[in-house]
């Protein structure tokens, strides 16, 4: 008899998360993620190490505002840390990326953030934390010193190869933190290269 571990594992998480749902106190109309914060910290581990990149999970912090997500149990044991995204000081409204790391040089979660007035507002969120290709301690995740044909451009996003030159060209997986859209989407390589700041050093 074949033993299907993944399914067994699916239906543990599906019970999990049943009994918190059961937990909830329906008057007050909780959610599902605030039914998580709520519970014991070891049924909330099981949670933030294999739900946070569900998509249900992931819309819980969509439009909420930068300081929920840092005091949330999903990113409050994270570094925090932040780049902007063609600052105009005359707008109002501006675009950032955040990064909640485990460590200094590991990037768990993107945050897509717009700054309206005085509040930063998650627009998306990018989970690397199983990303495969950031296993490897030769590739480098980088932000903001991405070029495209040749420009600057501060919205993409790109994994690549490290090598001993001033601009990484071996590029392997790249995203936008598209303004128009409001999104982090995935991109073709094409063209994306990286400028190396630790070239030289």
């Amino acid at each position: 008899m074949v033993i299907n571990f993944k399914f067994i594992r699916k239906s543990i998480l599906f019970i999990l998360f049943s009994i918190l749902l059961l937990n909830c106190n329906v008057e007050e109309k909780k959610k599902p993620h605030e039914a998580v914060n709520n519970a014991p910290k070891a049924i909330r581990k099981v949670f933030v190490k294999n739900l946070i990149g569900n998509d249900s999970l992931k819309e819980a912090f969509i439009q909420k505002e930068l300081n929920y997500l840092r005091s949330n149990p999903f990113f409050k044991s994270l570094q925090y840390s932040s780049t902007g995204i063609h600052i105009d000081t005359d707008s109002k409204i501006n675009y950032s990326l955040g990064y909640f790391n485990s460590t200094s040089d590991k990037t768990d979660f993107l945050i897509f953030l717009k700054k309206n007035k005085d509040s930063k507002i998650c627009l998306d969120i990018l989970s690397l934390k199983d990303e495969k290709l950031l296993k490897n301690d030769n590739n480098r995740l980088s932000s903001f010193f991405c070029y495209k044909d040749g420009k600057q451009d501060e919205e993409i996003i790109a994994i690549a190869e490290y090598e001993e030159e001033k601009f990484l060209t071996k590029i392997l997986k790249a995203w936008r933190a598209d303004r128009k859209t409001e999104k982090i989407i995935e991109i073709p390589v094409d063209g994306i290269k990286v400028e190396n700041m630790d070239y030289g050093f």
